[in-house]
């Protein structure tokens, strides 16, 4: 479900560079809803593929969060200033589907080893 949040929210803004306005109406609630409201399920996810130690998990997914929390919006804000909107809204799109892949990549990796013990 996260990684189905994600890559919604990643569409959604691919669409809001566009600048479009009707796009952008449909764009913003669907990126904001998805891109952004990932957090509850991708926490009770670590929980669940870590429950023998579900804190240490949750600290160490919600410090990769929190990172992203500040240097996103540091990093977006002065690409929208110093090139454009549409490039902070693709790099937005991208950073979302990158997020999307390793979540991916990891919880398979987790499953796999799970399996293996």
């Amino acid at each position: 479900m996260v990684i189905g949040m994600m890559a919604i929210g990643a569409v959604a803004y691919e669409l809001m560079s566009v600048g479009v306005a009707p796009l952008v109406w449909l764009a913003v609630p669907a990126a904001y809803a998805t891109g952004w409201a990932f957090y509850g399920s991708y926490y009770l996810s670590v929980i669940r593929l870590n429950p023998v130690a579900p804190g240490p998990a949750v600290g160490v997914a919600q410090s990769g969060a929190f990172t992203g929390s500040i240097v996103g919006p540091i990093v977006l804000g002065t690409m929208a200033h110093r090139s454009s909107f549409t490039a902070a809204w693709v790099a937005a799109a991208v950073a979302a589907l990158l997020a999307a892949v390793i979540i991916a990549v990891v919880e398979s990796s987790t499953r796999a080893n799970r399996r293996r013990r």
